[in-house]
C-alpha cells in the first residue's frame, strides 16, 4: 500500500452510521499511520439534506482534480477510522492547495 497523506482521497469500504453493513466510498484521509487511517466522510448527496446537516459540509472545488467522478462535500462532523490490517484502500487523487486551505478555513469558522 502506497503511504497514505493527509488530504489524499482514497476509496475504502466504510460501514454504515446504522452500524450493520456499509459499502465502499471516497474518505479524505487526516492521519494515517501503521494500524489505522482516521479520515473524512464524503458525500455526494448534498441537495436533499437539512439546512443543519449542510451547515456541516464542506464543497470541494477542485473535485475532478481530487479524483471524483461528480461533485462532492466533505462531512467536517463525521470523522471515519478505519483498520489498516483489515481494509482494502485505493487512493484515488488529492485535495488541491485551494481546497485545503477552504477546507481548513470552513473548519475554522465552524459553528454547530
Amino acid at each position: 500500500m502506497t503511504e497514505l497523506k493527509p488530504n489524499d482521497v482514497i476509496v475504502a469500504f466504510v460501514t454504515f452510521v446504522e452500524g450493520t453493513g456499509g459499502k465502499s466510498r471516497p474518505v479524505l484521509v487526516r492521519s494515517a499511520d501503521d494500524i489505522s487511517i482516521s479520515g473524512l466522510g464524503l458525500t455526494s448527496q448534498y441537495a436533499n439534506k437539512s439546512q443543519h446537516i449542510k451547515k456541516q459540509y464542506y464543497e470541494i472545488q477542485d473535485w475532478q482534480a481530487a479524483g471524483l467522478k461528480k461533485p462532492t462535500w466533505v462531512d467536517i462532523v463525521r470523522v471515519v477510522n478505519l483498520p489498516k490490517n483489515r481494509i482494502k484502500v485505493s487512493a484515488i487523487g488529492k485535495l488541491t492547495d485551494r481546497d485545503i486551505a477552504g477546507l481548513a478555513s470552513f473548519v475554522e469558522n465552524y459553528v454547530k
